[in-house]
This record gives structure tokens, C-alpha cells and sequence, in this order.
């Protein structure tokens, strides 16, 4: 694929709460058995709110505006309403714009293939690319026991070419979504374990057939932030070998939904953590999907 180029990163978080005043459940997960997770952030601001927060920000390092805006979100109940308003409230009240949802938190990597595909078919030229939720009703806890959801934002330019902007910048060089829907009892939503497995092969058979490389010249996995002992697994079902994984600030943080790869790779690289030329699979996991995309950092 052409390769696309992500860059003005920016991300707003929640006020951070330890995970012991989500009760007795969280309570009893307390170090060392919550493999991680120590607080999770909470924002009185609106979804919407948390998206134009950081709508503004890209758009200030921007050296541009956009000609697209792509909203990703699963748990705003008036998206048409927050889109309109988002790009009236940040000055682009004609850009075009749309929203993607349905893959819960795996949205990353499916919303960047639209990204990507509004940007090949030659009608777009810059697109802003915004992620922004908050837990609904209080329900903190996840399904599947992977995480604690957080309330935040991120967002980024992503061009067809590099960006003369500042902070980091990030290329990214293949893209792949790998589902399989397997419908059971509500409580038993997702994939079985073998299902997980035969995607997550798929899919890293798929980044390594584009990009020609081998699973060693990723320097690191990086997934959104699960407990420790499930982004192990994870690895292990890439066939990746356990050092490869980064963490992200999982206790600091908690899970925010598909903006956490973003929010990783934009503190990351401001702290060092992540240099010009690490190159990378970031992987996110929907209920029926799984997602991987290769990238590497351009500028920090």
C-alpha cells in the first residue's frame, strides 16, 4: 500500500481514579493480580466536548486545515449532532465529514483504512482523524475483563505525504482488519480463543506479505492498554516473542477506549521512549476483529 503519514497528535484524559472505588470486583484486583492497572480517568466534559478539545489542538499544529474530518466514537448517542457541532465549533463549519464506529475498541485500525482509502481515491487530501469517548453510565468495568475503560481524546492529521508540523510524526505502511463473527449469548460475546489465535495470524501473515519484512524488524507489539497478563497473550498469539511487547502507561491510564495507541505513541515518543526509525506493530482488538498496522516513527 502507499504508505500514509499520521502527525499533530494530540489526546485529553479524564481526572485519574484509583480502581479501588469501583468496588468490591476491582477492589479484590489490586497489585499484584491486576497485572497493571491501578487507576482509571473519568471527564465530566461531553464526548463532543473531548473531541473538539482535541480537534483544536491537531489543528494548531497543523499547517493546514483539513478537507475531511473522521469521528470515531462508540458510545455517543448523538453522533450526527456532535459532528456538526465539532467542525462548526473549531471553524470548519463546510468540511466535509463522517463517522465510524463498530469494532467497540479496535476502531483504530478500520478507521484508517477509510482514511487511507478517502485519501487514495484523490478527492481528500488532508483528513482529521478524531477519537473520543467516555464510559456510559458508570459501567467502568469490560466484558471480556481486559481493562478498565477511561474517558479521553486523541486525534491527528493524516496526510498522503509528511507533514511540516511539530511533535510527533509516525508513517504508517500497512493496514489490516481480520474478523470473524461468532454470535452466541449476550455473555458470551467475542471470539473463542482458537478464533483469536487464527485472526491474529492472519492478520500478521497480512502486514508481512505488504511490507515485505519479517516479524524481527519490528523492533516492538503494541496493543491498547490491557492487563499485562492479557497483552502477553496477545504477543504469543502473533507469534511474537515476549520481549517485543511495549507496554503503554496501562496504571496510569487505564483503557481509552481506540484512542490508546495514539495517546502511547504521542508520549512516548515525546518522552524518548520511542525514536526516529522504531518501527513497530500496533495491534487492537475488536469483539469480532482483529487489527494490526505497521508503523514507524518519523519524527519525534
Amino acid at each position: 500500500m502507499t504508505a500514509i503519514h499520521l502527525s499533530a497528535f494530540s489526546y485529553e484524559l479524564g481526572d485519574p481514579h484509583s480502581i479501588s472505588e469501583l468496588g468490591d470486583e476491582a477492589a479484590a484486583e489490586q497489585p499484584p493480580s491486576n497485572q497493571g492497572l491501578a487507576n482509571y480517568l473519568v471527564s465530566h466534559q461531553e464526548i463532543r466536548q473531548l473531541a473538539k478539545t482535541v480537534c483544536k489542538r491537531t489543528l494548531e499544529q497543523s499547517s493546514k486545515a483539513p478537507d475531511l474530518i473522521v469521528y470515531v466514537s462508540e458510545n455517543d448517542r448523538r453522533i450526527d449532532d456532535s459532528l456538526a457541532r465539532i467542525a462548526s465549533e473549531i471553524g470548519l463549519p463546510a468540511v466535509r465529514y463522517l463517522a465510524v464506529s463498530g469494532h467497540g475498541c479496535g476502531n483504530l485500525v478500520p478507521a484508517l483504512l477509510v482514511v487511507r482509502d478517502a485519501l487514495s481515491s484523490g478527492r481528500h487530501d488532508r483528513i482529521l482523524l478524531v477519537f473520543a469517548d467516555r464510559a456510559l453510565d458508570g459501567e467502568r468495568q469490560m466484558l471480556s475483563g481486559l481493562s478498565v475503560f477511561s474517558d479521553g481524546a486523541a486525534a491527528c492529521m493524516v496526510t498522503g505525504e509528511p507533514e511540516d508540523a511539530a511533535g510527533c510524526q509516525a508513517k504508517v505502511t500497512a493496514l489490516t482488519t481480520r474478523t470473524q463473527v461468532e454470535i452466541g449469548p449476550e455473555q458470551l460475546a467475542g471470539q473463542s480463543l482458537l478464533t483469536m489465535v487464527e485472526l491474529a495470524t492472519a492478520a500478521v501473515a497480512d502486514i508481512l506479505r505488504d511490507t515485505g519484512c519479517a516479524r524481527a524488524d519490528f523492533g516492538h507489539v503494541l496493543f491498547p492498554n490491557y492487563r499485562m497478563g492479557s497483552q502477553k497473550f496477545l504477543t504469543t498469539a502473533m507469534g511474537l516473542p515476549p520481549q517485543q511487547l511495549l507496554a503503554g502507561p496501562v496504571g496510569e491510564l487505564g483503557h481509552c477506549f481506540s484512542a490508546d495507541i495514539l495517546i502511547t505513541l504521542a508520549m512516548y515518543t515525546a518522552s524518548g521512549r520511542l525514536r526516529p526509525g522504531d518501527r513497530l506493530l500496533a495491534s487492537a482488538t475488536g469483539t469480532y476483529s482483529w487489527s494490526i498496522m505497521a508503523v514507524e516513527i518519523t519524527r519525534s
